[in-house]
């Protein structure tokens, strides 16, 4: 089924402008706010991620250079970024977790069951890390596959989802979530799949290539390339009509915690390498004479080496 982006508030208007603004957040291309150097102020979600690696990116080098100097530069980093966060998230820790039956006898067993069938203390951490590293983290609650819709006894499906593949749009004056959108590659099908959850349900529609869009960096959101996925598109059952099963974990600021200090950082590496380059010249220093004669003459001084075997004066 086509895609029509044209009605507001529709499942295809939503992906549409959501698709949209999760690509420029990805790569960085829509927060340009101002330019210091030739970073913008915000940096891209994929550079904060290189940084949490400790995969920052490597100086420019000149042209020539780049293949003998990358595994030296390397050595030079350091991963503080990891340990911005991790000092951070090591301390936050779930106080509990309510069901819409905790006033029952059973609201906090079946709490608790939902907890260790999907492991959220665990995934909590993930959601952590992803809000402390680039400023949002998000939850997405859902039916495991394979289980029938409205099933009293199934165990719901709990996931972190990583924020450069999850957005949502907020209410302005409520900050009640909208809408949302889950955009990611099933590397196993060779398509790319776009979940739009609005109040109520879930769309899926399907692209497929042999390339991803979520890997081209000038790609854009063309709804001639997608259809609508029937077999996965679903209302949810009664009782449901206003769930929108989306949460989003925004960082103080709506920013990473080591967002702010990004030149910090690079400034850190650059001193480490600059003492590394320091001492590995001075390890090989070369030492050059100038204005000795070409030719010895002939009455130039000999030195003779006396108390050594023959064969070491030879």
């Amino acid at each position: 089924m086509p895609i029509d982006t044209d009605v507001p508030q529709s499942a295809g208007w939503w992906l549409k402008l959501l698709s949209g603004k999760l690509h420029d957040r990805r790569t960085g291309r829509g927060w340009e706010r101002g330019m210091v150097g030739r970073r913008p102020h915000r940096p891209a979600l994929d550079l904060l991620d290189d940084y949490l690696r400790g995969d920052p990116p490597l100086p420019h080098v000149a042209n020539g250079w780049k293949d003998a100097l990358r595994a030296f530069i390397r050595q030079s980093r350091m991963n503080y970024a990891e340990m911005v966060v991790e000092s951070c998230r090591e301390r936050m820790v779930p106080l509990g977790f309510a069901t819409a039956a905790d006033d029952d006898r059973s609201g906090d067993e079946e709490a608790a069951r939902i907890m260790v069938a999907n492991e959220l203390d665990l995934r909590t951490a993930d959601v952590f890390t992803h809000m402390l590293s680039m400023g949002d983290g998000y939850m997405i609650v859902g039916m495991p596959p394979g289980t029938q819709t409205g099933d009293p006894t199934a165990i719901p499906l709990i996931t972190a989802e990583d924020p450069r593949e999850v957005i949502t749009a907020e209410d302005p004056a409520t900050g009640r979530t909208l809408a949302g959108v889950k955009l990611f590659r099933d590397e196993w099908d060779s398509r790319d799949l776009a979940y739009v959850y609005t109040p109520g349900r879930v769309d899926v529609a399907a692209r497929r290539g042999n390339t991803s869009m979520m890997t081209t960096a000038s790609h854009r959101f063309t709804p001639s390339q997608w259809d609508w996925d029937d077999n996965l598109t679903a209302a949810f059952p009664a009782g449901f009509e206003d769930l929108l099963p989306v949460h989003r974990f925004a960082n103080r600021r709506g920013v990473g915690e080591f967002e702010p200090h990004i030149d910090v950082l690079d400034r850190i590496n650059d001193t480490i390498f600059e003492r590394v380059a320091v001492g590995k010249y001075q390890a090989f220093r070369q030492r050059v004479a100038i204005g000795l004669p070409r030719h010895y003459p002939d009455d130039y001084p000999v030195v003779e080496l006396r108390g050594l075997c023959e064969e070491c004066a030879g």
